[in-house]
Parts: structure tokens; C-alpha cells; sequence
């Protein structure tokens, strides 16, 4: 939606990425029977990191490509 309101393409493209990530390999993981509990709470650790950081990595990306 982001893109279609005039917002830089590329930025939310990066910020998504690291989510493709982590949903490949979980299916990855669903798919041969491998998950487990490690796999969970990095995911969720990663996620919430990318959530707490993106308002600076979004200002700063936008202060690098100006």
C-alpha cells in the first residue's frame, strides 16, 4: 500500500525483506517437520527488532537518498 501512495519502493522492499526471510525458512522448517522452539523466538526477537528500529532506519534512509 505504501508504494502505491507515493512512498519509496526500494525502502519498503528492504524493510520487508528480512520478513520474506523468515517466512521462507519457516515454511522451509513446516514443510520437513523440523520446527522448533529456537526457530520461534529468534523470529519473534527479529521482528520485534526491525519493528523497534525501522522509524530510524527509514529516517536515515531517506536522509542518505536525498
Amino acid at each position: 500500500m505504501a508504494g502505491f501512495q507515493g512512498y519509496d519502493w526500494g525502502l519498503n522492499l528492504l524493510i520487508a525483506l528480512p520478513f520474506f526471510i523468515i517466512l521462507m525458512l519457516g515454511y522451509w522448517l513446516f514443510t520437513t517437520h523440523k520446527i522448533n522452539w529456537t526457530f520461534l523466538l529468534i523470529s519473534m526477537l527479529a521482528m520485534a527488532a526491525i519493528h523497534y528500529f525501522e522509524a530510524d532506519f527509514v529516517a536515515y534512509y531517506t536522509q542518505v537518498n536525498s
